[in-house]
């Protein structure tokens, strides 16, 4: 893989991160509302806090058990896997053809098993008793391979060097990925307690999603517009609110107003662009979460498309001729 294509998957991860974050953001919003609203009293919030930890509090822990777990699993795998590779350079296929193929590690268990981890963090110690008897076999032969003259004394030291100048990037890109895996799990997780706990607070439905998408030149302003229509047979207090994030600038205007029944009225998105273009990609520019015209909330996800901004290394200007 090219250092171009490594660097297009990891943006293309990190933007799914940021879209994680921003429906975590919007979250926390919508529950801080449904807080400040005059039916969500403390003692409501306590209580329904109380009751959601007893009914889903224990999921919530295994979910979170469940990534933890699972993140060092396949760290754990990744590593043998490298290593297991890097192992294999050091005698010909043909010459190591008769030590087997390495055992493989433990099946990982489905989602939320717990005892499912348990007996696989059980068996890791016999897994890796068996990789590391498979790995002084190789030891070996390179031993007696070098005692024969057939290889020379550092060749331990001259395969590990080309195996790290030709993996080491790939596998810091496995490493990065299984990292934002863990941070959107994380984040998933945290997203779904919060949406819970404010419908049990409001009686509202969680947030629907919807995309919008952006375009303009670094350093400049892209617009774009939604239109809210009140569903309710009475007046809606609509409220937006916005997250930025990535070197962008997300606002809306008007950002509350007052709808009667069956009106609709057209609300602006403005998004300050940075300075830097994005390289043609989409990236998550911000969100923004309306409240309050009937039905479930909603939560746009803005996305932006940045253009570099050309300058000509020379400029020509025509002036008038002198009288």
């Amino acid at each position: 893989m090219s250092d171009t294509d490594r660097v297009r998957v990891l943006e293309q991860r990190a933007n799914e991160a940021l879209d994680r974050y921003a429906a975590s953001a919007a979250a926390l919003q919508r529950l801080a509302t449904a807080v400040a609203q005059a039916g969500a009293s403390p003692q409501r919030v306590s209580e329904g806090w109380s009751r959601y930890q007893q009914d889903v509090g224990p999921e919530l822990a295994s979910r979170y058990n469940d990534t933890g777990c699972r993140f060092t699993a396949r760290s754990l795998i990744l590593a043998a896997d490298y290593g297991t590779e890097c192992l294999r350079r050091l005698v010909p296929p043909e010459r190591a053809a008769h030590l087997g193929a390495p055992p493989p590690p433990p099946p990982l268990p489905g989602p939320t098993d717990a005892a499912g981890w348990l007996a696989w963090f059980w068996g890791l110690a016999p897994w890796a008793t068996r990789h590391q008897a498979w790995s002084a076999r190789i030891y070996e032969l390179v031993r007696a391979d070098v005692a024969a003259g057939r290889l020379p004394p550092d060749v331990l030291q001259q395969v590990t060097d080309a195996f790290v100048r030709d993996r080491l990037l790939d596998y810091l890109q496995d490493a990065a990925d299984l990292q934002l895996d863990l941070l959107t799990d994380g984040l998933a997780a945290g997203t779904d307690v919060v949406q819970q706990l404010t419908t049990d607070l409001t009686g509202e439905q969680p947030a629907t999603d919807l995309t919008v998408e952006v375009h303009g030149r670094a350093g400049g302003v892209a617009r774009t517009e939604l239109e809210i229509d009140n569903n309710r047979a009475e007046p809606a207090d609509v409220v937006c609110t916005v997250t930025s994030f990535g070197g962008f600038a997300v606002a809306v205007t008007p950002s509350r107003l007052w709808l009667e029944p069956g009106r609709s009225v057209r609300v602006g998105i403005r998004v300050d662009l940075p300075a830097e273009g994005t390289a043609g990609a989409s990236v998550p520019a911000g969100s923004v979460g309306v409240t309050g015209a009937g039905g479930a909330p909603l939560l746009v996800h803005v996305r932006a498309t940045v253009a570099h901004e050309l300058r000509p290394a020379v400029t020509v200007r025509v002036l008038d001729p002198r009288p």
